[in-house]
């Protein structure tokens, strides 16, 4: 047997275990789910969003593999030279609290002769898996068919089913988020410790992966503690005082350093920079500059880079073969977006009341990506996360407002007719 080919034998039997534990993990999720949702029937969704994402992965190798971008290449330079030292090491524990996408790609890349194609099978997993826990927080909101519906349209959503192949931190996202709005939901509707614990596990998956956007996604997992141990959801129900005191306690732990991190002089020396290094790039998806450089400044304009993240790129700036194969995720994040804002419209004032839990990191997150947006191109790849949310959002809204009770109006008093409200005395 030569060398050559015993190196792709291993690389095979290592992409079949990957997929094998993959598919198990999956499995065993959707089973512990069911345990206690009898009616979250979304295998075959799932199924086959996992199926075309990994034809999505194939296609592309195959014909155009650099429709993935420069960044790939970046982080798996990293990882590499991570690999080479200790798991204990200063640079990967750094990686770990940081960069949690090299640290996991230096870890696969200490196991000989693995295949990119493992490695991006390992990120569809942790894709399809945020997704899984969306569409459960989704079944517990609004009931098994609104579970369902999210889960299919979240599952072969065209921008989820291309990014989720990526060596990038969109998938680390896709579970970030899942794990919030999940264990948000648990704790809108029960309030207990399991619930805060969930969700800060969730927001330090997004911290370790994107730490300005774990940031804000933290944020929103406090405001759905916070908002959800205020209210009463039934004459039968106590507020947790235990659950209140310890979220009271959070936020005035994380006020001091939030108010830090937003300061003029951070604001000058981090998020105005990239803002100036955005606006000199001759890329058609360049977006105009806004200025970031103050508290003030940041309120006034960012309004304008929120409307750039929703809208471009536009269909006309599409300029290559490669903008142009992002063209169905464009028309799908517009169509969720415009589905969003009629929900909102016939929700009347209760979507918070409806959809809380989903809410709150849909917007924190749309939030710190409308922020961090460097060009058009960045913002389709870090919206796709945010269009996951929306998704689940308008399933949500629209199934409650489906089955919301009709109000009746109080009949006026009509007297019984005559015949049955006389006894006929005989002559």
């Amino acid at each position: 047997m030569s060398d050559g080919f015993g190196q792709t034998l291993f690389a095979v039997e290592t992409g079949v275990l990957a997929f094998g534990l993959t598919v198990a993990g999956l499995a065993w999720l959707l089973h512990r789910l069911r345990r206690t949702r009898p009616e979250f029937r979304i295998g075959t969704a799932v199924a086959l969003g996992f199926g075309a994402r990994l034809l999505a992965v194939l296609a592309i190798e195959a014909m155009s593999p650099d429709v993935r971008g420069t960044d790939e290449t970046v982080f798996l330079r990293d990882a590499r030279a991570l690999a080479d030292q200790s798991l204990l090491s200063s640079d990967a524990v750094d990686a770990l609290t940081s960069t949690l996408h090299v640290w996991l790609f230096s870890l696969e890349l200490r196991v000989p002769e693995i295949a990119d194609l493992t490695m991006r099978l390992v990120q569809v997993g942790i894709a399809v898996t945020g997704l899984v826990l969306l569409a459960a927080a989704v079944h517990d909101l609004a009931g098994p068919r609104a579970g369902r519906i999210a889960a299919w349209v979240v599952m072969l959503e065209p921008s989820s089913v291309f990014f989720s192949g990526l060596l990038h931190k969109e998938p680390f996202m896709v579970l970030a988020a899942g794990i919030v709005a999940f264990g948000g939901v648990q704790m809108w509707q029960r309030r207990d410790g399991r619930a805060v614990a969930t969700m800060a596990a969730g927001s330090a998956v997004a911290i370790m992966a994107r730490p300005y956007a774990g940031a804000l996604l933290l944020v929103a997992a406090l405001a759905i503690a916070l908002h959800g141990s205020l209210a009463r959801r039934g004459p039968r129900q106590r507020r947790s005082v235990g659950t209140l005191a310890l979220v009271v306690l959070l936020l005035v732990a994380a006020t001091p350093t939030a108010l830090e991190q937003t300061s003029d002089r951070r604001l000058q020396e981090t998020l105005q920079p990239s803002q100036e290094a955005n606006a000199r790039d001759a890329s058609n998806l360049r977006l105009e500059r806004v200025d970031f450089s103050s508290r003030t400044n940041v309120i006034l304009n960012l309004p304008k880079r929120m409307r750039d993240v929703v809208l471009r790129p536009y269909p006309w700036e599409l300029g290559s073969r490669n903008q142009q194969l992002g063209l169905p995720g464009t028309l799908a994040a517009l169509a969720a977006f415009a589905l969003l804002f009629q929900a909102v419209l016939r929700a009347r004032g209760q979507v918070l009341e409806r959809a809380g839990p989903i809410l709150y990191p849909a917007a924190f997150l749309f939030l710190a990506f409308s922020l961090s947006a460097g060009n058009a191109g960045t913002a389709f790849r870090l919206r796709s996360t945010v269009v996951a949310l929306v998704i689940c959002l308008v399933v949500v809204l629209r199934e409650r407002a489906r089955t919301a009770p009709v109000a009746v109006l109080d009949e006026p008093y009509r007297p019984p007719p005559i015949a049955a409200a006389v006894r006929m005395q005989p002559i």
